[in-house]
């Protein structure tokens, strides 16, 4: 598919090939940046002092043995910082890879991953930082490489000379420009290489695209080691020459009514923030009514994580109030691999959203749509048709093209597209490109009306019984019918070899007495058998779920930490719970009924009165639990007996029945080893 021009919009300098043109472009003006550290700690900062003050870190850094090319892990402990280190590598013409300050050990281990690939490189940060990894690094056996860490590292809080500055060199459009490390991953990070050509591509189509003017001012709390924080807030406003704001992504998470408050205070017109943001937001705001005032704002830019439209509609209602104008959500789609922007609406142009059947977005399958009641909806918000300068192609597994309204695998190509990953000794990785050159992105989506649709990660899909199912559909579910708050719970397909039982995993957010977890189990259960018809999910107590910088869930890491038998033990302990924790009195045949049903049901919590077909059991489950039961008691049910008695009390009830009309006190008298010769209902045989 061609992508449409877009026009009547501020521009790039003319002439500018790489980004030292784009700052000093810039610097003519008397544009900048101001950042934000909580309610009142404001600094601005010109883009000619950015300038002045990148030349002189430069002058450290080339110090410190820097010479073209050589990459520089930025490790920033502010935005300030990091935007003073990265220009600073481009206009020395080194290559800087952005990595998030980690909290947690498997993110820290992110780090040391990625120094291993990288060829001499450089460190900057601060001693708070790398005091924080030496910590680490003495507890993981990761003294050696932390030891080369700590004499390449630059330490940015010890420079005191401010007054010499470093030597600028020339690039060319197709130098690195940027290694974007995934924010997924700890194990195997992929670096996503960009060139000065890709970036200036992209950079000009966003703005393009959000119609940027002189009258604009830009705000954004994204972190600027993610690529919507770093291009998308960054350079394509300082590519524009116009103000923008950049708020510390650490205030937004600890008081995110500060994002719309500072928005407003800065009269800021173009805001931006993926799903989770808009949750957090409204779940700080509770009942009460928003302080800000919010019309000076035209397109808040919605991307990086699956966009809710029932999310979209709710916040901007809350928003109403406080002038905004509905027409301002603007749901975008983009990948770093695209130097950020793929496709985007109209400005202005309002929500377009497709309800359709959950089960027809298989590879190759046409999209069935449904109404917004039905059982099987699935809500969709376009996000646009593609950027200036890029193309979008969908396709199934066998490399053929794929019509409009069939879901397929989405691919991009253009000048704003990576050539390749990063690999140590300067290779490149191009598995992810089509013999013809086209990208595959990982996603799953389909066009409407040249419009973008994405349904979700290819290799999220989890499949049970044949069915194709995406985790955050699952989880906004469950979030919708069971109660679970949002970033709360996270679904996945069991791992590797238990991959072929079409397991769904539920992990939950609980930190109670795993005795105490049983009802909230069930509650899962109830709602994915209700609202989806899927058989019992394994649902898993955990701690915390856990997340990219940008609040994206990583579904991986919980997996794996079920393939590896984490949660053994502790799903044994659930599995002998009770439902309700009072099932007294039981009868023989009642226990051997649940057991029954435990084993064709896994991580089932099963209570004596609990509707079976609440708990997820399919077709499929009935049957096996129906084979068993009648190796036990041959020919004392029918399969309809289930739905006349679909809990295990009256099963047993009418099961007893049934059985004492042809032998009295046969069933609890018969020993498994014997059940070939339990006596059948008269006149009848094997069903």
């Amino acid at each position: 598919m061609d992508a449409r021009a877009r026009s009547g919009t501020r521009t790039l300098m003319s002439g500018a090939e790489t980004l030292p043109d784009l700052l000093r472009h810039a610097a003519r003006g008397a544009c900048g940046i101001t950042y934000l550290d909580g309610a009142h700690a404001e600094r601005r900062v010109a883009y000619r002092d950015l300038e002045r003050r990148a030349l002189n870190l430069l002058h450290h850094l080339q110090a410190a043995g820097a010479e073209p090319n050589r990459p520089v892990v930025l490790l920033p402990a502010s935005n300030e910082a990091f935007v003073d280190a990265f220009w600073a590598c481009q206009l020395g013409g080194l290559i800087p890879v952005p990595v998030a300050v980690a909290n947690t050990p498997g993110n820290r281990l992110k780090l040391f991953r990625i120094w291993e690939t990288l060829d001499r490189p450089l460190l900057c940060t601060v001693q708070a930082v790398l005091d924080r990894y030496a910590t680490f690094a003495r507890a993981t056996g990761e003294e050696e490489r932390f030891d080369a860490m700590d004499r390449a590292a630059v330490r940015l809080d010890r420079i005191t000379d401010a007054h010499r500055t470093g030597q600028v060199q020339l690039r060319a459009p197709g130098d690195i420009a940027l290694i974007q490390f995934s924010s997924g991953s700890t194990r195997t990070p992929k670096g996503v290489v960009l060139t000065h050509r890709n970036l200036l591509t992209n950079v000009g189509a966003i703005a393009a695209c959000i119609r940027l003017g002189k009258s604009d001012v830009t705000f954004s709390w994204m972190p600027m080691t993610h690529d919507m924080g770093l291009i998308g807030f960054h350079l394509t406003p300082l590519a524009c020459a116009i103000d923008h704001c950049l708020m510390a992504t650490e205030s937004f998470v600890r008081h995110p009514l500060l994002w719309l408050r500072q928005a407003a205070a800065h009269r800021a017109t173009v805001l931006s923030s993926p799903n989770f943001g808009y949750r957090h937001l409204l779940k700080a705001l509770g009942d009460d009514s928003p302080d800000a005032d919010l019309s000076a704002v035209r397109l808040i830019v919605n991307g990086a994580e699956p966009i809710s439209a029932a999310l979209c509609h709710e916040f901007q209602e809350r928003m109403a109030p406080c002038g905004l104008r509905p027409e301002t959500m603007f749901p975008v789609y983009g990948l770093a691999e695209a130097s950020l922007g793929v496709t985007s609406p109209e400005p202005g142009a309002p929500l377009r959203i497709h309800h359709v059947d959950r089960h027809s977005l298989g590879v190759g399958m046409p999209v069935r749509m449904c109404g917004e009641s039905d059982p099987a909806a699935l809500s969709l918000v376009g996000v646009g048709s593609p950027n200036r300068d890029c193309e979008v192609m969908i396709r199934d597994h066998d490399e053929a093209a794929l019509p409009e309204g069939v879901t397929g695998r989405i691919l991009i190509r253009g000048d704003n597209v990576t050539a390749g990953y990063h690999v140590a000794g300067g290779g490149r990785d191009r598995s992810a490109f089509s013999a013809d050159g086209w990208l595959d992105t990982g996603d799953l989506g389909f066009l409407s009306d040249g419009e973008l649709f994405v349904a979700g990660r290819a290799k999220e899909i989890i499949f049970v019984n044949g069915r194709n199912l995406f985790p955050h559909d699952i989880e906004a579910l469950l979030h919708e019918h069971a109660g679970l708050e949002p970033g709360r719970v996270a679904a996945c397909g069991a791992p590797d070899d238990d991959a072929q039982d079409g397991r769904l995993l539920v992990f939950v957010v609980f930190r109670g007495a795993v005795e105490d977890f049983a009802p909230l189990a069930l509650r899962v259960r109830r709602t994915l058998s209700e609202q989806l018809g899927l058989a019992a999910a394994q649902a898993i107590p955990v701690a915390r779920i856990p997340k990219t910088t940008s609040g994206k869930i990583q579904r991986y890491r919980l997996a794996e930490r079920y393939r590896t038998g984490e949660f053994a033990q502790l799903l044994e302990r659930i599995e002998r719970l009770p439902a309700t924790g009072t099932d007294t009195g039981i009868t023989d045949i009642e226990r051997r009924l649940l057991e029954i049903c435990t084993s064709c049901i896994p991580g089932a919590i099963i209570g004596r009165d609990d509707n079976l077909f609440e708990l997820g059991t399919g077709s499929l489950t009935l049957a096996q639990i129906y084979e068993q039961v009648e190796a036990h008691y041959p020919g004392a049910l029918e399969i309809t007996d289930f739905f006349d008695h679909p809990t295990v009390a009256r099963l047993a009830a009418h099961l007893r029945d049934r059985c004492e009309t042809a032998a009295p006190h046969a069933l609890d008298e018969t020993p498994e080893a014997e059940a070939d010769s339990a006596p059948r209902l008269q006149g009848e045989g094997k069903r």
